[in-house]
């Protein structure tokens, strides 16, 4: 039953079944990207990596989206079995390779952790070196074109308020990214949530295996949020969502809850 209640409305069908392998850029082409489409954000989150393609291809990157890629392996990592994660790694690293890509994006801080793993968890094979040097948080590839990014946005009149996941604060070390992403959308109120990089209780299966112990830091997590006065919480991590989704619509049913991606591509579409 609790895990039922961390699921929010499933998509028809995972977005990796859906979009085009490849997205051509808008305008002019800067370069190419490859496109690491979580499981999670496929299955789940599908909106806010539709945002991130049109993100990317709207900033002139032509978007490669290769179908047959595979598990990040952390869910492998999770459970100790590191010749499956050694297999994806290698599947992944293949994969990438037949394609000419500046870098390789990903919208989901837990694969982005993961992936820039690879390098250490396959010490010995250069091209797994080569594949996580190219790994960009979306977040990183942004904040390289804010200034064309504020051009194109519109004023949105929100409080809002941004939840550091782990597997991009800690385990990456992106903090600033994707606050001075927010800060420049007009017309947004930015407030900084107190403990702002402190877990949220998912942490993976944590919020199933200790479902107590997961609600108190839940609960801390949520008092810092009424604190902050925000009516929008933003952050990056599919886990991450899931519980914030859970613990808002149980006691803060009036702040909503978005991906990064999600709240910028809004900021750029048209006005009604």
């Amino acid at each position: 039953m609790l895990f039922r209640s961390l699921l929010p409305p499933l998509p028809p069908r995972p977005l990796r079944q859906e979009i085009n392998e490849i997205t051509p850029a808008v305008g002019t082409e800067r370069g190419t990207v490859g496109f690491f489409l979580g499981c999670v954000m496929s299955l789940i989150f599908s909106d806010a990596s539709r945002a991130t393609i049109r993100l990317l291809s709207e900033l002139g990157y032509r978007v490669i989206t290769p179908r047959n890629q595979v598990c990040c392996g952390a869910p492998h990592m999770l459970s100790g079995d590191l010749p499956g994660l050694k297999e994806a790694a290698h599947q992944n690293i293949s994969i990438f390779n037949e394609y000419s890509v500046d870098f390789i994006v990903t919208d989901c801080g837990g694969c982005g952790a993961e992936l820039k793993k690879y390098a250490h968890h396959l010490h010995e094979d250069p091209t797994a070196v080569h594949f996580s040097s190219q790994i960009r948080d979306i977040s990183q590839l942004l904040a390289l074109h804010r200034d064309e990014l504020r051009a194109k946005m519109a004023e949105l009149p929100l409080k809002v308020t941004y939840h550091d996941p782990c597997h991009i604060a800690h385990c990456q070390g992106i903090r600033n990214e994707p606050r001075e992403l927010l800060k420049m959308i007009p017309g947004i109120s930015y407030r900084e949530l107190e403990a702002a990089d402190s877990c949220c209780g998912s942490a993976g299966t944590y919020n199933i295996a200790h479902t107590e112990m997961s609600d108190k830091i839940l609960q801390r997590k949520l008092d810092n949020i009424r604190a902050s006065g925000a009516e929008l919480l933003v952050t990056s991590n599919p886990g991450c969502l899931l519980q914030l989704k859970k613990g808002l619509a149980e006691q803060l049913p009036d702040v909503k809850l978005l991906h990064l991606t999600e709240l910028l591509a809004l900021s750029m579409a048209p006005l009604p």
